[in-house]
């Protein structure tokens, strides 16, 4: 079974002895072995880090007054030794990552520790009694980070049937820029009042699905300059005429930009930056220079920690503002996705803006497919000319976006490079919110792949229970925690129906969205359309594969969720 071996005989000590003597020994050290064990307390996880050693539409937290029956706590369980983790570490951060981050966030930083107080030792979720208030306050254990509609607040509430699992909220803090930070710690300390002490072990999450995707929309926390630049930008610029004085041999051509709009959007040589090129120029992240953010390459004397640090794969953005809150306190990240062509059609059917923009049916998801990857693309062949001709400049003088792939760069800061993009519809967000691999590489790099798991939406709400159930308990161990009875993740299992679990019926959407094929998947989907989409994201799953490895028990990530495969 999953149960340790309780055996640590030495070789060669018994050999002397007569054969009934051995069996009657080894029978009695079992006894006891395992006697000991089963009695034991599962260890509590060290919170010293393992590996590091906007929404779409408002989201609600629904409150009610008659809570479901909580399952009874199963019975005492050997905990089961974790998975192998993948080889990816997280890239700690250097001391001078950590003040930009502060600086960009200064009040998230100062309701936390070590400013507001200090961590309770070994507590679960993580607390501290700030010393203001003298309230205690709390951030949650795990994050359920995503991705939209596929069903990863539906997968939490099934989680959240232990009794040592605490369902939490889904406020999506991290990834909306005017929440404050007390309101969300207060959040989480009423649930962490809610846990039982004799469980010894509670969990408590944050299931925000618009966490995953730190796309430019989704990670303005890190960029209120670049936002408030714009925005006095964009007012002056209201100021200047919108027309042309009947005097000016210019006037007559309808390409010449009219002096408001040339404010806006500076012209295509760049002489006269609009407003985004000014704001860019102002933004840390998106502008920070080589020697200010990277490893041996622009190391200098002045910064010792950064000199032994890799390149990193992404920019800075929410995992590292994450990472840096939590200090060195363990945290779990949990994202479940759907393949891309699902999700795809999953999106285009929920938000009804797309097929008002590119038409319903088949030959508007077909527009909404090609428009989205025809400007993502364009973005990317842009970028491999800018960095064309700012070759012959010095390495301090190159933007910080330039040191990533300019498929990274686009997939983070889409709109904020140029008014082109800016100008894109919704911003490719849908097709940039699937590219999975790209936005995991910025969740390993800053808390290692042993402290993330990628689950997939169609193992999750499989047809198959074992398949359901197997997803169930990979989380589960990830948590850390007991593996529960078959009875228990049997009903777990059934929170997504209607009638077995009153307390998850808010999620019932997320699950049916989850489940719902919208005519057959693929079969739907035009051929030549499938193979644009398995194309555009055969490097995000060679990605997943590289950061997780491929489970022996499912179909391998590249092959996953491929259109053709269907």
């Amino acid at each position: 079974g999953e149960m340790p071996s309780a055996s640590g005989t030495p070789p060669g000590e018994w050999t002397a002895r007569s054969p009934s003597l051995v069996v009657t020994i080894v029978t009695a050290l079992i006894v006891v072995f395992t006697a000991a064990f089963l009695d034991r307390s599962p260890p509590r996880p060290t919170d010293a880090e393992t590996a590091f050693a906007h929404t779409e539409a408002t989201p609600v937290v629904v409150a009610t007054s008659s809570v479901a029956p909580r399952l009874s706590p199963p019975p005492p369980r050997p905990p089961v030794p974790p998975e192998p983790a993948a080889a990816a570490a997280a890239v700690p951060l250097s001391d001078r990552e950590r003040a930009l981050l502060e600086s960009l966030d200064p009040d998230l930083f100062a309701a936390l520790p070590p400013r507001a107080g200090a961590w309770e030792e070994g507590a679960h979720p993580p607390c501290f009694v700030d010393d203001a208030s003298a309230k205690r306050r709390c951030l949650p254990d795990y994050h359920v980070v995503g991705a939209w509609q596929s069903g990863g607040q539906a997968f939490n509430a099934k989680l959240g049937l232990r009794p040592d699992v605490r369902e939490g909220a889904k406020p999506h803090f991290w990834n909306e820029p005017d929440k404050p930070m007390n309101a969300y710690l207060d959040l989480f300390a009423a649930r962490a009042e809610e846990t039982d002490d004799a469980l010894q072990i509670t969990r408590v999450g944050d299931a925000s699905p618009g966490v995953l995707a730190n796309t430019w929309t989704e990670s303005q926390r890190l960029h209120r300059l670049f936002k408030d630049a714009v925005s006095s930008c964009w007012q002056a610029c209201q100021k200047l005429p919108d027309t042309f004085n009947s005097g000016n041999a210019s006037g007559s051509d309808e390409h010449t930009p009219t002096p408001r709009r040339l404010c806006v959007d500076g012209d295509a040589n760049e002489s006269a930056p609009g407003c985004i090129e000014r704001a860019s120029r102002i933004d840390a992240v998106v502008n920070g220079s080589a020697s200010d953010f990277f490893g041996s390459a622009f190391s200098d004397s002045n910064d010792a920690s950064k000199s032994s640090l890799p390149l990193r794969s992404t920019p800075l953005s929410v995992p590292h503002l994450m990472r840096h809150a939590y200090g060195a306190k363990s945290v779990k990240i949990i994202a479940l996705v759907r393949s891309p062509l699902a999700r795809l059609r999953a999106a285009f059917a929920h938000y009804a803006h797309y097929a008002k923009e590119f038409g319903e049916g088949e030959d508007g998801f077909v527009k909404f497919v090609d428009f989205f990857i025809d400007k993502f693309e364009r973005c990317e062949t842009e970028e491999k000319e800018k960095r064309a001709k700012k070759e012959t400049l010095p390495d301090d003088a190159i933007g910080h976006t330039h040191f990533f792939t300019p498929r990274t760069t686009c997939a983070f800061h889409f709109e904020a490079l140029g008014p082109d993009f800016e100008k894109v519809f919704y911003h490719c967000d849908q097709l940039i919110k699937t590219m999975y691999g790209t936005f995991a590489n910025g969740w390993v790099d800053a808390f290692g792949a042993a402290n993330v798991l990628f689950l997939r939406t169609e193992d999750a709400f499989s047809e198959s229970a074992i398949v359901r159930k197997r997803a169930l308990n990979r989380a589960i161990r990830f948590l850390g925690l007991r593996v529960p009875t078959d009875d228990v993740v049997s009903k777990m299992d059934s929170c997504d129906e209607a009638s077995g679990c009153a307390r998850a019926t808010v999620f019932e959407e997320d699950a049916r969205l989850a489940r719902l094929d919208f005519g057959d998947g693929a079969a739907a989907t035009r051929s030549e359309t499938r193979k644009k989409i398995d194309a555009f994201f055969e490097p995000e799953l060679d990605t997943l594969a590289r950061l997780f490895g491929d489970d022996d028990e499912a179909t391998s990530w590249a092959a996953w969720g491929r259109g053709d495969s269907y």
